[in-house]
């Protein structure tokens, strides 16, 4: 099968040591690469009985389905009929092109990629707008697939104060040598500091300038955030072939500003700001204002994690909050809330985007608080009303988390209910495990099966069952007056419930 890997892009090879000394090495089975700017991560195999592995770094966009099908149509596939360029989905889809266009007008940004285009098909391979691996930070981590979550994760590269791999122009490959994975820290390796800057092409500013940044990189280094076990990314053959799917997991953080004509409440819309710069639309620098209205919390989720689709969600802080002015901000309770205090949640319906691959759970605050953030989900399901129909319990969990745990309670209806659920990992428990503002919360309401987990969470199966009888419990005071005449007993009794 003929390589689906261009010949000019840039890898990095080396060979793992399996024994130290007498000892075993750390197992790994595979090395991941992230590249920290898109967002897409590929994995290959590591050889079991040399070591050796080959880690190409692909070009963002590269092996994308959705980026492949955009890339069709080269930059044209962004551009409307009136000639307008969709920034917002053509830096969705690749975000290194962001560089490339700002600052430019639609037509000046068109021209630019189209030549970039040009530039690409002349050398080669297939065009894709801003396609280009170089300068782009990638972490390089060495993993043993065969553990679940955090627990992949054997150890990773560095070099003095770089945390990532930044190939530069004209690199071709780095050969780290014979490397040492070191359990929870970086790996050592027999590659120089000076040989990594010449493999990478980097020169030691660059490298300075990115090592004294790079390290909040390694927040994203998990390969297997979600915790099933499997890798969330492709695994590469040597030939190109991919085994797995990208899966992406996304926490942004947008800080919003409005373009106010000076002196007014006006904003400036994308009307006005069509090929012209801001201040070109109020007539002067001077006359223009930029107000921050806050900053958007936005988990994206993948939709495949997720039973059922959730209908609403809520936000809660440990901290007073101020909620943003613009964006996504209505809380349906409390409605119309500027402000939330410490512990009191927001709650936002949600209405499910088809176009769109992941959920996006998302609240604007005045300024992100520090503390604890506590999300809710609700989710909805239409369930069979017949009697013995099998019914699968949607279990929600964190991804990325250290530990988890919690607990599933199931409450019957008045007409339905819960038959005993068949469950794996879970210990059998009592409403008492509920957390006590949980247990607050119930009005009545009867838990007919709890399950405490600790750990994630396994799948929980059940069937549809008749209501069982309640039984009804009460104490009882009772008060009784004896009397005793004319040769008659007579008792008066009250019973206090």
């Amino acid at each position: 099968m003929p390589s689906s890997i261009p010949e000019d892009t840039f890898s990095v090879s080396g060979t793992l040591a399996i024994t130290l000394g007498l000892a075993e090495a750390p197992h790994v089975t595979h090395v991941v690469a992230l590249n920290t700017e898109s967002g897409e991560k590929y994995a290959v195999a590591v050889d079991p009985a040399t070591g050796a592995f080959k880690m190409p770094l692909l070009r963002p966009g590269e092996g994308d389905q959705h980026g492949e099908e955009s890339a069709e149509g080269g930059i044209q596939a962004y551009v409307g009929p009136d000639g307008a360029l969709d920034r917002v989905r053509l830096v969705a889809d690749h975000p290194d092109v962001a560089a490339q266009i700002e600052g430019k007008t639609d037509a000046e940004a068109i021209a630019a990629l189209d030549s970039s285009q040009d530039e690409s098909q002349a050398g080669g391979h297939d065009a894709k707008p801003g396609a280009n691996a170089e300068a782009t930070p990638w972490i390089l981590a060495y993993v043993d697939a065969t553990k679940v979550g955090k627990d992949m994760l054997v150890s990773r590269f560095g070099a003095q104060t770089l945390d990532t791999i930044s190939p530069g122009a004209g690199a071709k490959s780095l050969s780290l040598g014979e490397i040492t994975p070191v359990a929870g820290d970086r790996a050592t390796s027999t590659a120089t500091y000076a040989d990594v800057l010449g493999g990478t092409a980097m020169s030691e500013a660059t490298a300075t300038a990115f090592g004294a940044i790079d390290d909040v990189s390694l927040r994203y280094i998990n390969p297997d955030i979600d915790g099933d076990g499997v890798l969330d990314s492709p695994v590469l053959a040597a030939d190109g072939t991919r085994m797995g799917e990208q899966r992406r997991f996304i926490l942004d953080f947008h800080n919003r500003f409005n373009l106010v004509a000076a002196g007014t409440t006006m904003n400036l819309d994308h009307q006005q700001l069509k090929n012209r710069f801001a201040d070109e639309a109020v007539g002067g620098l001077d006359k223009l204002d930029v107000v921050f209205t806050g900053t958007g919390i936005i988990p994206e989720m993948e939709k495949s994690e997720f039973t059922t689709p959730p209908t609403s969600y809520k936000w809660t802080f440990d901290a007073n909050v101020e909620l943003g002015t613009n964006g996504p901000v209505t809380c349906t309770v409390p409605a119309g809330a500027t402000s939330l205090p410490a512990g009191t949640p927001c709650t936002k319906s949600y209405t499910v985007d088809p176009t769109y691959g992941r959920y996006q759970l998302g609240i604007e605050v005045a300024s992100p608080p520090e503390g604890t953030y506590k999300l809710e989900l609700e989710l909805e399901q239409v369930a069979p009303q017949t009697v013995g129909q099998p019914l699968d319990i949607p279990i929600v969990r964190p991804h990325g988390a250290a530990r988890e745990m919690g607990v599933v309670a199931l409450f019957d209806g008045d007409k339905v209910g819960f038959a005993e659920a068949t469950t794996t990992g879970y210990v059998k428990s009592g409403e008492d495990a509920l957390p006590i503002d949980v247990r607050q919360k119930l009005a009545g309401d009867i838990v007919s099966q709890a399950y405490k987990h600790i750990g994630a969470p396994a799948a929980m199966k059940s069937q549809v069952a008749a209501a069982k009888t309640r039984e009804i419990r009460f104490d009882a005071a009772i008060e009784s007056l004896y009397t005793f005449q004319q040769n008659t007993l007579t008792v008066h009794s009250s019973v206090t419930i």
